[in-house]
């Protein structure tokens, strides 16, 4: 029987992150649910403030992957995303072979970064994706914005939102499968995207 293997891929370890991935992840392993489990991430933050995690971890046999990020402003900009993911998972795969994979992401917009970078490589094409939305991205990016000159922030604001909402649509639309936050986000996402 084919090895199972999970490639979790989030943004960058934070205070919140780190401890609720960190904890899914290491359940997955003490379980035996997966026989790798691979952690793709853009940043380690300040690795003196997370190095027990990361130890914890890498103890659990979690191989840990850190891959090139860029800001966001246009989705067909972000090629540099795209591509270290996608050198990222062909070299899991060619390390594995023919396991069954399924990838699993933290938000919309890294949902739709590793969905770009499947596009790359057939093999990845067929690996399904779980899209795990955490929150609304257009709306968190306009409120955390730190732009202060009023008509570029606008215009700035303008276009990240639209891509933002159109990335959240396509990644509802094509992902595998879909997992909400809450309930409540649940809702909001049928609302907005349909059933």
């Amino acid at each position: 029987m084919p090895d199972k293997i999970l490639i979790y891929v989030m943004r960058k370890f934070e205070y919140a992150t780190i401890s609720q991935v960190g904890d899914l992840l290491l359940h997955y392993q003490k379980q035996g649910m997966f026989n790798q489990v691979y952690l793709l991430v853009s940043s380690l933050g300040s690795t003196k403030s997370f190095s027990k995690q990361i130890e914890q971890l890498k103890n659990a046999n979690i191989q840990i992957f850190v891959y090139k990020d860029m800001p966001f402003i246009h989705r067909k900009l972000a090629l540099v995303p795209y591509r270290s993911i996608a050198r990222i998972l062909k070299n899991i795969i060619n390390n594995n072979g023919s396991a069954n994979y399924i990838i699993h992401t933290r938000s919309a917009l890294i949902a739709y970064f590793t969905m770009m970078a499947a596009k790359k490589d057939d093999r990845l094409g067929n690996i399904p994706i779980l899209a795990d939305y955490r929150g609304t991205e257009w709306a968190e990016y306009l409120l955390f914005t730190h732009m202060t000159i009023p008509i570029i922030r606008e215009v700035v604001d303008a276009i990240e939102t639209r891509e933002l909402l159109l990335i959240e649509k396509t990644v509802y639309e094509t992902a595998d499968s879909i997992s909400a936050v809450s309930p409540d986000f649940r809702k909001y996402l049928e609302m907005m995207w349909g059933r």
